[in-house]
């Protein structure tokens, strides 16, 4: 399933944002790649992530763009 609106908790930086709300699961959102940076950050969703979903972020040029020149 579709997974959208997460909402950012901290970044790869352990700059706290937010705290995590009742009824919501924080997961630290990762690249694939080997880099120690490739860490997109932490992120609260509204229910429990399975294996399968497919997590949509509509802004994350910025992201793509970086990893491609370093």
């Amino acid at each position: 399933s579709e997974v959208l609106n997460a909402r950012i908790l901290a970044t790869r930086e352990n700059e706290k944002i937010s705290d995590l709300k009742e009824n919501e699961f924080a997961y630290l959102l990762t690249g694939n790649t080997c880099l120690a940076g490739d860490v997109m950050g932490e992120y609260a969703f509204d229910k429990k992530l399975k294996i399968g979903d497919k997590i949509v972020f509509l802004d994350q040029i910025h992201y793509t763009i970086v990893k491609n020149t370093t």
